[in-house]
């Protein structure tokens, strides 16, 4: 931060630097573990949406966690497509290409500004079936956004017309809540990196990175991790 501070000050001579004193410094980034899902937990977060089904079911409310079908498609989605939740907020309904079975990732949602494909894998595609169905029930065009919760929940519940981070973000805080450990798209992400590459580093390093969207192979590294 001072070294940028600095060079704008030097740049535009708001101060009497020639030079940047900071320009041979470095601060070394801290890198910590992955944060991930063991098996216990999603075992957990699969019983506590069957446990808000029969909830809703009966007509009674599920706070933030509404309706538990949109969401549970949304969880199978980051967990199974390892997408980020700016790329699921993005995706359209054209984006779902069920003839190769797979997402087009766009660049508005990229991290790494670039469109990809990503793999609707097999336990994935129902999941993915049935929210294609309600959306074109729904009259959803092509161009709308697919995963738009607001379109099939409460309607008087939402501000805007379309799903948003707040949105997600409020669903997975009282998913978190009920459950007592967090879950979010980042540990969804994380889990499915990891353990893929705990399948087989040598065999799933660039299928991983592939996944994931990674531009550069030292990220997806990261998710190597020693077998204790």
């Amino acid at each position: 931060h001072l070294k940028a501070i600095f060079n704008h000050g030097i740049n535009h001579r708001l101060i009497p630097f020639q030079h940047n004193p900071f320009d041979a410094l470095s601060v070394t980034t801290p890198r910590k573990k992955k944060k991930t899902l063991d098996a216990y937990q999603l075992a957990q977060t699969l019983g506590l949406f069957d446990e808000l089904q029969v909830v809703e079911d009966r007509g009674e409310r599920t706070g933030r966690v509404h309706p538990v079908w949109f969401w549970r498609v949304v969880y199978e989605t980051l967990r199974q497509s390892g997408i980020r939740r700016n790329q699921l907020k993005h995706l359209r309904v054209r984006d779902v290409n069920f003839s190769h079975d797979v997402f087009l990732i766009q660049v508005e949602g990229s991290k790494t500004y670039r469109e990809y494909d990503v793999p609707i894998s097999k336990k994935l595609k129902p999941w993915i079936v049935m929210l294609y169905l309600k959306a074109k029930e729904a009259g959803f065009d092509l161009d709308d956004q697919l995963f738009n919760v607001t379109r099939f929940g409460w309607r008087r519940k939402y501000k805007n017309q379309t799903m948003t981070d707040s949105n997600i973000s409020n669903c997975f805080r009282e998913m978190s809540d009920r459950l007592g450990f967090k879950v979010s798209p980042h540990r969804m992400r994380h889990t499915l990196g990891t353990n893929l590459m705990k399948e087989g580093p040598e065999a799933n390093l660039h299928l991983v990175k592939a996944l994931l969207g990674h531009t550069n192979i030292r990220t997806t590294l990261e998710y190597v991790e020693p077998d204790m």
